[in-house]
């Protein structure tokens, strides 16, 4: 076998196993894709789905606690559009790298709180 010969084949077999190996990580994306999507699927049904449910009860606990029922339920409102809000900033965060919202994390969480 002449070496020229020799080299193709060494290439080949070289392509062949770089192909395998881009395959696997492409596979392994894909299938962490699609769970990662799975997940956040799951977060915003449960956001939504539960949403009056946990607006009712997150009233009756205010009014429970001393607020007047109409008030109760504006802040029992507003709480629930923070949660949200609080939600969609972690998302962003892990789906994008968010450095800068990282940083703000306690903040945001305060701001949750308060």
């Amino acid at each position: 076998m002449s070496l020229a010969w020799t080299l193709v084949v060494v290439l080949a077999e070289l392509a062949l196993v770089l192909a395998a190996v881009l395959g696997w990580m492409a596979f392994r994306a894909l299938r962490r894709r699609r769970a990662e999507r799975a997940a956040v699927e799951a977060l915003v049904a449960r956001v939504n789905g539960s949403r009056e449910e946990r607006l009712r009860r997150l009233a009756e606990r205010l009014s429970g606690a001393g607020l007047e029922e109409q008030e109760a339920a504006e802040r029992a409102a507003e709480l629930l559009r923070a949660r949200t809000a609080f939600c969609q900033r972690l998302l962003d965060l892990y789906f994008q790298r968010d450095h800068e919202t990282l940083g703000r994390l306690d903040e945001l969480l305060e701001g949750l709180l308060e």
